[in-house]
């Protein structure tokens, strides 16, 4: 069954060649809802062993390949599993693709066999990402993940859509470098050649909270290939260009699954294999986390283009995942995860939204509007939660996730650092205001130049952004299932 959730989109991409184009959105949605029936059905299964610590909840492996270096013998399998690690992200990812496939207009999307099948491509890629326990079978889905965000971005995107996917493309691949390098030296330090996740768990408990100086190249270089991908800065700037050519359902899921296979790797492949160096470089990592909260915060502040404002703003928020992974302590890590979690339904809203008022108005600049909770109210309405909940206020799970990032570094770090996390909170709150305010008030208008009057949101993007509320709204009042399933593996 956990092959499956990956088996299920790659066939469908497949069959779209086979059938006639009016099918293809049909068939993506047949294939979302089959996955999403599927981990119903998992859940169900593996419910009674939620509240229990790390078992997997179902596990599967097979043997693919065996091959001799020197006296170590290499084995590749294919091995998935489930477990609280990775249940709530799959579900975000089937929340969030059939998002982004109610927000594809399929009346304008040309070659459209193309498009569902690279989505669906994609969809696969990001399922096998979650589910494998094989370091090189995730870094093979990892890669692949690309591919159809290239052609994507490429084909779908704006004016500079190819500056867009090279640097994408670019950036992309030295993580990719980064990554597999530091994997490398950690098998050979580990002295057992195996890629396996479960087998450098047992390597980390027999070395117990010991720094050993041959992992540390691997350390940090897992680091830094993750990073790009979260993304960290100053190795972010691949990002605000992507976002601001994609296409906004393209937008929707890079921001809200994409960038959190980067935050899931450092949770899997490095937070829980390195304990020992994560806890003897904590400072460092705290401050880098703290430097990319703050800039991009500070950048967020200077933006005129509304995408680039909400890419900023994610790449602040996600900053806070490397803070709480510093801490070392269920409380900060277990913040971390719900930050990811969390952002991925915000930011699905925001861009949407921003996609909602740039299809009815004719700009993605901010000056170019004004007055707009009087003009269009439920766009309007839509848009103050996300950016209240990119505040982090209460009822919103940004609040849940950041206070108790804030506990964990003050538990780990001390005062000094847990207060220079709450000033960097406040930036978010800056950012926020001042979007709202250019956007909200003062006397009703817009740029005459655009040609089109702005009108509210119809009925179906109303629905859309309503659900999305509602779900962000879930996970700020109702964190505590979720919360309950992390206290056991942090």
């Amino acid at each position: 069954m956990l092959a499956a959730l990956v088996w299920i989109p790659l066939l469908g991409a497949l069959l779209l060649w086979f059938l006639p184009r009016p099918v293809a959105a049909w068939l993506a949605w047949g294939a979302n809802a089959a996955q999403a029936a599927l981990l119903g059905i998992l859940w169900l299964i593996s419910s009674e062993k939620a509240g229990t610590p790390w078992p997997f909840w179902a596990e599967e492996s097979s043997h693919w390949l065996s091959l001799p270096l020197g006296e170590a013998q290499l084995n590749l399998s294919l091995s998935l599993a489930l477990d609280a690690l990775n249940m709530p992200l799959l579900w975000l990812s089937v929340f969030v693709f059939g998002i982004a496939l109610w927000l594809t207009d399929d009346s304008n999307t040309k070659h459209k066999q193309l498009y569902y099948s690279l989505l669906l491509l994609l969809n696969a890629c990001l399922m096998g990402s979650l589910l494998s326990l094989n370091f090189l079978i995730f870094y093979i889905f990892f890669e692949l993940m690309l591919v159809p965000l290239y052609f994507l971005i490429g084909l779908w995107g704006g004016e500079k859509r190819v500056y867009a996917t090279v640097k994408l493309f670019v950036y992309t691949l030295l993580g990719s470098f980064l990554l597999l390098t530091g994997a490398i030296l950690l098998a050979k330090a580990n002295q057992n050649w195996s890629f396996e996740w479960t087998d450098w768990l047992i390597v980390t408990k027999k070395l117990f909270v010991q720094v050993q100086k041959d992992r540390q190249y691997a350390f940090w270089l897992i680091l830094l290939g993750f990073g790009i991908k979260l993304p960290l800065v100053p190795l972010h700037t691949w990002l605000p260009s992507a976002h601001v050519e994609a296409s906004t359902p393209v937008s929707v899921l890079l921001a809200a699954l994409v960038l959190k296979i980067g935050g899931y790797g450092l949770f899997r492949f490095w937070a829980l294999v390195f304990p020992a160096e994560v806890a003897y470089f904590q400072e460092y990592l705290a401050l880098l986390g703290l430097l990319t909260v703050l800039y991009a915060s500070l950048a967020a502040l200077g933006q005129a283009h509304l995408k680039t404002l909400i890419a900023y703003a994610s790449v602040g928020h996600l900053g806070f995942v490397l803070i709480g992974l510093a801490s070392q302590n269920t409380v900060g890590m277990s913040g971390a995860y719900y930050q990811m979690l969390g952002h991925g339904v915000v930011s699905a809203l925001l861009f949407a939204l921003a996609g909602s008022l740039q299809k009815r108005g004719g700009s993605w600049l901010i000056a170019d509007y004004s007055g707009l909770w009087a003009q269009t109210p439920w766009w309007a309405a839509c848009f103050a939660v996300g950016m209240l909940s990119a505040m982090s206020l209460p009822l919103s799970p940004g609040f849940v996730a950041e206070v108790l990032v804030l506990l964990g570094t003050f538990k780990a770090l001390g005062p000094v650092y847990g207060l220079m996390t709450a000033v960097v909170m406040l930036f978010a709150v800056s950012y926020s205001l001042w979007a709202l305010k250019r956007l909200f008030f003062g006397k009703a208008w817009q740029n005459p130049d655009l040609g089109t009057k702005l009108a509210d949101m119809p009925m179906g993007e109303r629905v859309l952004c309503g659900v999305l509320v509602l779900a962000t709204l879930f996970l700020g009042i109702l964190p505590f299932e979720i919360l309950k399933m992390l206290d056991k593996i942090f």
